[in-house]
């Protein structure tokens, strides 16, 4: 009896000498990751939270992945009922809103503790207010995909970076009219959010938003009305898809008309360029945006991509974070990751990429600094209630595509109802 208190005795002093983050691995933990993106996303994904899972026995990451279209309405279910997953993809169309109510992590201490290793990064992270909210994941800009063997067999050469929005135009008029096909599917960028419009304010020197964010930032509103008619005229002219089919493809890269040669263009951004071109078979090439003739200002921009937050309602906030770091610095993980968000914001893990990247992959990077060249400074981040207006300009778009509503009387409802929204929100 007494030889069994005596171990007993023992095996307790031992384990009061074992440091407790010892122990702390050992305890089962599991973190739930959401993220939007294509089919190639959700593989390469998958298999890096396969690898985290397998270095790290004790931790058991559920995944929650879909489109783009239902991603953010399902998180905002899960806000309201405080079950955001504790690690999120974020968008900087968002990360205001759900900084400003709260709802994320500041992760500065995990960079100051170590946890977060940020020496090698040389771009720019989600900072709001002094406060660290997302781990940027890679930069793109937009641009626009185009199969080169369509332009060829038109008899049309691939434009550079200098081609205007008349040279748009004229090459999509001579395809169309030699080949039968789209020449887009739609005005570039007009069907996921307002950067159509915004690129296009910007080529004006105007901006969407006035600086405080309270109303919007341009006062002429034939700017909103030559941007629809023209894209109302191309419709109807068949150089862009009908409204049916540009609504049904939304914001699905595989679904891309230029991946079935039915349309010899599509607007993407840079690091779609792989899904894209995979959905095609072949090497899509990318283009920059057409400049506005005697332009103001530059209308491209680089963006951050993506970001990875932890959120508030994770119960294990250092371990979120912990995988947070791998994601974005564990060379390993990169190379099956392969700058499918854009490209990667270490510079060590850029270098240890390059020599391993196709041709589809070596364009997103060579396209990210060509666009760098003829872009001007990204504009602040979206305000609170900007969804709201991406909501509100689709609608009246698509009511002009439809001849539902006149070009003008459509920009002056944007003007009144996104001003409301506006100032309701900020």
């Amino acid at each position: 009896m007494k030889k069994s208190v005596l171990s007993l005795m023992i095996i307790a002093l031992l384990l009061s000498t074992i440091p407790t983050a010892v122990l702390a691995q050992d305890e089962e933990i599991t973190l739930r990751m959401a993220w939007w993106g294509s089919q190639n996303r959700h593989t390469r994904t998958l298999r890096v939270i396969d690898m985290y899972e397998e270095m790290n026995p004790n931790v058991n990451i559920e995944p929650q992945y879909t489109g783009w279209t239902g991603y953010w309405e399902k998180m905002a279910a899960q806000a309201a009922g405080d079950r955001l997953p504790d690690i999120m993809q974020h968008d900087r169309k968002y990360i205001v809103q759900y900084a400003d109510n709260n709802q994320l992590v500041d992760l500065n201490p995990y960079v100051e503790s170590g946890i977060l290793d940020m020496s090698d990064v040389d771009m720019p992270m989600g900072e709001m207010d002094g406060k660290l909210y997302g781990i940027t994941l890679g930069v793109n800009s937009v641009g626009i995909a185009a199969d080169e063997v369509l332009f060829e067999t038109a008899g049309v050469e691939l434009p550079g970076p200098e081609w205007t929005w008349e040279e748009y135009i004229e090459i999509g008029n001579t395809i169309h009219d030699k080949l039968g096909v789209y020449a887009d599917r739609t005005l570039p960028h007009s069907w996921g959010g307002l950067f159509d419009l915004r690129i296009w304010l910007r080529q004006h020197g105007e901006s969407l938003y006035n600086e405080d964010a309270t109303a919007l930032g341009y006062e002429d509103d034939q700017l909103f009305v030559d941007l629809y008619t023209q894209m109302k005229e191309l419709i109807d002219a068949g150089f862009y898809a009908p409204p049916s089919l540009i609504k049904e493809v939304g914001t699905n890269v595989e679904e891309e008309l230029v991946t079935n040669q039915q349309a010899a263009m599509a607007g993407l951004w840079s690091n779609q360029i792989v899904a894209a071109s995979s959905a095609a078979g072949k090497k899509l090439e990318l283009l920059t945006l057409p400049k506005l003739k005697d332009q103001v200002q530059e209308g491209l921009f680089i963006k951050q991509g993506q970001y990875l937050a932890v959120t508030r309602n994770s119960e294990h906030p250092e371990e979120a974070a912990k995988f947070v770091n791998f994601f974005l610095n564990n060379i390993e993980a990169n190379k099956v990751l392969m700058a499918e968000r854009g490209v990667p914001a270490p510079k060590d893990v850029r270098e240890a990429l390059m020599p391993l990247l196709d041709e589809v992959n070596k364009e997103q990077f060579e396209y990210v600094e060509t666009a760098s060249n003829h872009s001007s400074a990204i504009y602040a981040p979206p305000p609170s209630g900007h969804m709201e207006i991406v909501d509100l300009k689709k609608r009246l778009m698509m009511s002009i595509m439809y001849g539902a509503i006149e070009p003008m009387e459509a920009a002056k409802e944007f003007r009144t109802t996104a001003n409301k929204i506006l100032a309701k929100n900020n």
